[in-house]
């Protein structure tokens, strides 16, 4: 079989574009190559299979010349590798599954997070409250595996009013229209899941990272589009980015997890970190209302970071408590989640390794360790509680800013 122009006619195209580790100062630009289809049918030619210049430029369609020049971005930013003298390999983690696989991991992931919804998130709910407004409900809704799908919405647990919420929520973060639920959201996706993250041993995976040398030192994954229908809806799973953006001039950093569930889009959060310094001077009140600043408050307000309403509100959660401070107070993991993240590692190895080229089988071996705190749980524990009624639906204009914590050293007046 003729395999010249393959790509040109049928192009591989990533999702779920990510980076395990720090990204660097110039991580704008490495995402910005990652994002562009010739780089991505590049980087899939050379793969399962180390190829030349040439057979890299017959297979994805573009002249020699086009390919050497990305060629050298990519071998210079580690995400390629030259094997021969004239061949190269790509060396970031690609997920190119099967749909057999596919179904089978989205059994496995669905049953661990079933477990850790049934183990932790009442835990979760006991210490968020105080005082007797927390109600305990049959927890039979969570002994039913693999039924993340055919479950009807409701009967989950209950929320109380922010004025009961522990005291380091309700002194330490500033929560939008005091609406717990939106707090829940964010406290379930980044603070629960930087505590599963404990749990990580990063010794086997950061032996697999690309050091750069604008101070980047990461495992870059992606996986690629497929076009068959599965059992479940894949465009669920489809968005997931994990950020986290330093301000060190200003004092404080920003969290996002990007998901499904938010209204947010690649060009959309390339354009935010300026936002957020405008509203970290507004938080501190450098910046007022008044017929100068209109053109702030409007830009503020599409982006949905402030209402659009005087006195204008922050959308956003925001936190006086370093990240790391908000992790450890949370309740600590039951002792067996050890033992179930080993098992889920295990499990996801075994009947995904097959579908990995053998250059990159021990790297994956190190990313399947990090399973129990990954996009894929991530997602599919929030599905669930969604369903089973723990998470309410969000607002359009909470979608906004949803999974995104700000932690600085001044609150919301």
């Amino acid at each position: 079989m003729n395999k010249k122009r393959t790509y040109a006619m049928n192009p591989k195209r990533f999702v779920n574009v990510g980076y395990i580790g720090n990204m660097g100062s110039d991580w704008v630009n490495t995402d910005y190559h990652l994002s562009m289809l010739i780089t991505q049918n590049i980087l899939y030619a050379a793969y399962h299979e180390a190829r030349s210049i040439s057979e890299i430029a017959d297979l994805v369609g573009v002249q020699n010349s086009l390919v050497e020049e990305e060629v050298y971005f990519l071998e210079e930013n580690g995400f390629m590798d030259k094997v021969a003298d004239d061949k190269y390999s790509t060396i970031m983690l690609l997920h190119d599954l099967s749909k057999d696989v596919y179904e089978e991991r989205h059994k496995i992931f669905s049953k661990y997070a079933e477990i850790v919804c049934e183990k932790y998130i009442p835990l979760l709910l006991e210490w968020i409250t105080v005082g007797d407004e927390f109600i305990r409900p049959a927890f039979s809704i969570f002994h039913s595996p693999f039924s993340i799908h055919k479950r009807e919405a409701g009967g989950g647990l209950s929320m109380p009013a922010l004025s009961t919420l522990h005291p380091s929520l309700s002194t330490k973060i500033y929560t939008p229209q005091k609406d717990p639920n939106f707090l829940l959201w964010s406290l379930i996706t980044i603070v629960f899941c930087s505590k599963l993250n404990t749990l990580n041993t990063e010794k086997e995976l950061t032996k697999h990272s690309i050091k750069r040398n604008d101070g980047g030192d990461f495992v870059a994954v992606a996986s690629l589009e497929n076009d068959f229908v599965l059992s479940y809806d894949k465009e669920i799973y489809k968005t997931f980015e994990d950020k986290m953006m330093y301000f060190d001039a200003e004092n404080f950093y920003v969290k996002q997890y990007d998901t499904y569930y938010d209204d947010r889009t690649i060009e959309w959060n390339r354009v935010l970190q300026k936002e957020y310094s405008s509203l970290y001077r507004y938080i501190k009140g450098e910046i007022n209302y008044h017929p100068e600043t209109t053109e702030f408050f409007d830009e503020m307000y599409r982006k949905g970071l402030l209402t659009c309403q005087a006195p204008h509100h922050i959308n956003i959660i925001v936190s006086a408590m370093p990240l790391s401070e908000l992790v450890d107070i949370l309740p600590p993991l039951p002792n067996n989640f050890i033992d179930l993240k080993d098992e889920l590692a295990h499990e996801i190895f075994n009947i995904s390794k097959n579908q990995y080229p053998p250059h990159v089988q021990e790297m994956f071996h190190a990313f399947c360790q990090h399973s129990f705190s990954s996009a894929d749980m991530i997602i599919r524990i929030l599905e669930f509680l969604l369903l089973n009624g723990t998470l309410k639906p969000l607002t359009d204009f909470q979608k906004k800013t949803v999974n995104t914590i700000m932690f600085c050293d001044v609150l919301p007046s």
